[in-house]
C-alpha cells in the first residue's frame, strides 16, 4: 500500500498564505496593493455556472499585486504559484503567453525565496529585505 501524499495543491496554498502574510505587511506599509483571485477549488455546478456568468476565468494567476511606490510609473505583477514538479494547465499557459507577450509581469513561483527574490527584482523590497544582502538575517 503506498502511503498517502499530501496532494500538491494544498502546499501551493500554504505558500500563498505565507506570501499573503507577507504581502499585508507591506501593504500595512503602504509599499502595494494585492488580492488573490479566487479560480481553485471544487465548485458544483450551479456555482461554477454563476462563478463564470461573474466573470470568472481559468487560467488567470493566483497573486496580483499593484505597487507604485519606488516605480517609475504604477505596476501591475502576476503570480501564478506551482510547487514541486506541477506544470501550467493550458488555460494558465495562455495566460502567461498573453501577459508576457503585452509586457506584463507575471512569473510562476515555487518557493518562499523564489517570490522574496522576485519582489526583490522588481522592486518592490530591498536586497536586505529579500535576505539576499550580504549579513542578512
Amino acid at each position: 500500500m503506498k502511503p498517502a501524499r499530501k496532494p500538491a495543491r494544498r502546499e501551493e496554498d500554504a505558500l500563498q498564505r505565507q506570501q499573503v502574510e507577507y504581502l499585508t505587511v507591506l501593504e500595512n506599509l503602504g509599499r502595494l496593493r494585492f488580492f488573490a483571485v479566487p479560480n481553485g477549488g471544487k465548485r458544483s455546478k450551479v456555482e461554477a455556472s454563476i462563478m463564470k456568468g461573474l466573470g470568472v476565468r481559468a487560467g488567470v494567476p493566483d497573486l496580483v499585486i499593484l505597487a507604485s511606490q519606488g516605480m517609475s510609473a504604477p505596476t501591475v505583477f502576476f503570480i501564478e504559484n506551482k510547487i514541486g514538479k506541477n506544470t501550467l494547465s493550458k488555460a494558465q499557459e495562455e495566460w502567461e503567453f498573453w501577459l508576457d507577450g503585452n509586457g506584463f509581469h507575471h512569473y510562476v513561483c515555487r518557493s518562499f525565496v523564489e517570490f522574496l527574490t522576485l519582489l526583490h527584482g522588481w522592486g518592490i523590497i530591498t536586497a536586505r529585505e529579500s535576505g539576499l544582502a550580504r549579513g542578512a538575517p
